[in-house]
């Protein structure tokens, strides 16, 4: 079985066991919630990984896009009327 640990473990277990080890539980968890803020994605490390630059550039260019002389209420409706009732249960025979 080759076990390949790249220097970036090994340091980050090395300092976790030499200065974090030993903190109490709650030091623990605040570490863990300031770390966890610090991630940044902008790197694609995975299919469901987004930047937050990306998901704003998408809010960006699409806010404010929709045109209609419909009032929000008139499109509801629409929406709701547009609806089809129940399907019928498939047959197999």
């Amino acid at each position: 079985m080759d076990i390949s640990i790249n220097n970036c473990d090994l340091n980050a277990e090395y300092i976790f066991n030499s200065e974090l080890a030993h903190l109490g539980n709650e030091t623990k968890r605040k570490l863990i919630e300031l770390l966890a803020s610090s991630l940044t994605f902008t790197e694609d490390t995975g299919k469901n990984a987004i930047s937050k630059s990306s998901t704003e550039d998408m809010v960006d260019k699409h806010f404010g896009k929709w045109q209609d002389a419909r009032s929000s209420e008139e499109i509801i409706e629409d929406i709701r009327n547009s609806r089809s009732p129940v399907r019928k249960p498939i047959n197999f025979d």
